[in-house]
């Protein structure tokens, strides 16, 4: 629970429910014509050409791992795909 305060789809009574699904159900009731593929994976490089296909047309980057974070902007860049990041300091124990 340390973090639902910087969740805008977070609420008490979605604790414990994947993110993921919440901010899906979030984008549709904003816009129900939108098509949002909400995948439930661990972003890592290795799993780069799995997850990311050229048919996006956005990527919502939710990812504290610095690392693949990092990987998946920049292979978002390569590839032309917009990509909508947070940039929180989630996971960061030292300054």
């Amino acid at each position: 629970l340390t973090n639902i305060n910087r969740q805008l789809h977070a609420l008490e009574d979605t604790v414990g429910r994947p993110k993921v699904e919440l901010l899906r159900e979030r984008v549709l009731k904003i816009n129900p014509a939108c098509r949002v593929e909400a995948l439930r994976e661990c972003y890592t490089a290795e799993k780069r050409e799995e997850l990311i296909r050229p048919d996006y047309s956005y990527i919502v980057d939710a990812i504290d791992m610095i690392a693949a974070k990092v990987d998946l902007i920049h292979t978002a860049l390569q590839r032309h795909i917009p990509i909508i990041a947070s940039m929180g300091a989630g996971n960061k124990l030292d300054p």
